[in-house]
């Protein structure tokens, strides 16, 4: 985003057109815009000066009016997407976009992190020389196959398991 021109500029700007020149003609003499000095000298005329409004700053949260419901809603059901959240504020007459609700919950730390079912074969995993081999194959800190939608190491797992002399 571009940065306002100087006060000093604007001043010299203003002053040339009042002493009789032409906007389009101070355009030309200081290498700006002819749609800059226009609007310079209607906000000039309406408001009696020509300092550069305030831009940029912080926006307040669209649905920083409604936190209550939207910390009700998640109190009732904790486990809901942010789509179902957007849907159930839609439907109460909230006009808000979907991003918008998404930022809101993550802002107020109310976000809830759903894990896919455990795999079908828990006691699998209990035979230490496949523990062994899932070690090798991911971190430790990584969670068990299967979690997450990882479908790759239960398949290496179960071709290690089937070549294993038990």
């Amino acid at each position: 985003m571009g940065k306002p021109f100087s006060e000093d500029l604007r001043e010299r700007m203003v002053r040339a057109v009042q002493a009789g020149r032409s906007r389009h003609e101070v355009a030309r003499i200081f290498e700006v815009s002819a749609s800059c000095v226009i609007k310079l000298m209607q906000r000039f005329l309406a408001t009696g000066h020509c300092r550069a409004e305030k831009f940029g700053g912080h926006k307040r949260p669209i649905l920083a009016e409604h936190e209550e419901k939207v910390r009700a809603l998640l109190r009732a059901r904790p486990d809901q997407t942010i789509s179902e959240l957007w849907q159930e504020l839609t439907g109460a007459g909230i006009k808000v976009g979907r991003s918008a609700v998404g930022r809101f919950v993550e802002r107020l730390e109310l976000t809830y992190k759903k894990r896919m079912a455990r795999p079908v074969c828990k006691g699998f995993f209990r035979d230490r020389r496949l523990i062994g081999l899932l070690q090798r194959i991911r971190p430790r800190k990584a969670v068990l196959p299967g979690q997450d939608g990882d479908t790759r190491v239960p398949v290496l797992i179960k071709l290690a398991a089937s070549s294993a002399v038990f």
